[in-house]
């Protein structure tokens, strides 16, 4: 049985002996993405977080979005100050108005290409590691939009929250190059932020209410997932999806899709290309396994491993058992030699380690046990030797 000492120590040896790909946390307006630096202590156990930041909509986001302030408040205050001093008559005055929102409006297309080309020079040469990406709000339309006119980008998979998208959005048209694997789309028809982009984006173009009703799908292109915590149904017979949009109905623009226990119960596992409700029925085994041990509960342990041998299959393993993977594993270390008591063993210390992790914070080395294919190569090597 491993000691705790012994298990963190392999934990760090596994998180350093790993070249880490990034992962872009890109925030929205009106806000400086606190969010991103909050979840990037459980993330780098995995990944590379690269917090993204532009300065150009960090105020009166939405008003820049469409108009340019200095040219719209500039203009009118000057026009006022003309129609006070009885400079001009009423009729020009209209007429002068109409002329700074007509300049206004090309102006925020500059001030959108600004924050487009800021986000691309902090991304830089990582694009090429075929980096994810987490978006939030507004970053979903800088990123897709980057994605569109940078024909050098690799992106691996990409995670959209409270998205500014235009439902209409053509995946189809997305680079072949850019090696897109799926896009997770979570959407809320309580998200008055993006019920708004909505509305604008009769004035923006690509901008939209994606965030508060998904893509529009059409066959091979997106799937709909309405329990976040259930399988996608659709996914049967070989059929997939590059977008899956999951109903998180009854959260708002942000809420609870911004924090850790977020991250780890289905981001995470969507990087690993894992589906996250089955990570989710990985871990509450493991966390039952790791406290009957805690307990001394031989029932329930019992109990597990049978259920971990027998019956329990899980896709991300070919749905093979746990026990025939790590017997399999042990098997192609030893040359063919293994017993009942290594993969007991090998069993024995995976569940432990992924269990503890569970319980972990975000600073806590364990916590890379929370990714089941490293959380394998542990406890066979605890095996092996």
């Amino acid at each position: 049985m491993p000691d705790g000492a012994g298990l963190e120590a392999e934990n760090i040896v596994i998180a350093r002996s790993r070249r880490k790909t990034p992962v872009f946390l890109v925030h929205g307006i009106n806000s400086n993405g606190s969010w991103a630096p909050d979840i990037s202590p459980v993330l780098s156990h995995f990944l590379e977080p690269v917090v993204v930041s532009y300065p150009q909509f960090r105020r009166l986001g939405w008003l820049k979005v469409i108009l340019e302030p200095w040219i719209l408040f500039g203009g009118l205050v000057l026009i006022g100050l003309c129609w006070w001093s009885s400079w001009i008559t009423p009729p020009t005055t209209w007429g002068l108005a109409m002329v700074v929102l007509l300049l206004a409006f090309p102006a925020a297309r500059i001030r959108r290409k600004l924050a487009m080309s800021q986000v691309t020079r902090q991304l830089g040469d990582r694009f090429k590691a075929s980096p994810y990406v987490v978006a939030h709000s507004f970053g979903t339309y800088l990123l897709a939009r980057i994605l569109i006119e940078i024909r050098s980008a690799y992106i691996r998979r990409m995670i959209f929250v409270g998205s500014v998208l235009s439902p209409r959005w053509d995946w189809k048209s997305m680079p072949q190059s850019l090696g897109l694997d799926g896009v997770r789309n979570e959407w809320s028809s309580d998200d008055a932020v993006a019920w708004a982009a909505g509305i604008a984006g009769h004035f923006v173009q690509h901008l939209g209410a994606s965030g508060s009703q998904g893509f529009q799908h059409s066959i091979g292109s997106v799937h709909r997932v309405d329990d976040p915590n259930l399988p996608c149904t659709h996914c049967v017979g070989g059929q997939s999806a590059l977008v899956h949009d999951v109903n998180f109905s009854g959260h708002g623009h942000s809420d609870s899709f911004l924090a850790r226990d977020h991250a780890v119960r289905y981001w995470l596992p969507y990087f690993w290309s894992i589906d996250p409700a089955e990570y989710w029925a990985l871990l509450d085994v493991c966390r039952r396994f790791s406290e009957a041990v805690d307990h001394g509960d031989k029932r329930t342990l019992r109990t597990l491993e049978v259920q971990l041998e027998l019956y329990d299959r899980w896709s991300w393993i070919n749905d093979s058992t746990l026990w025939s993977e790590l017997e399999s594993r042990i098997g192609e270390a030893r040359a063919g030699r293994v017993n009942r008591a290594d993969v007991a063993r090998a069993s024995y210390v995976f569940c432990v380690s992924v269990g503890t992790a569970v319980k972990s914070d975000a600073h806590d080395s364990v916590l890379t046990m929370l990714n089941p294919y490293w959380a394998l190569s542990n406890a066979v090597r605890r095996v092996v030797g």
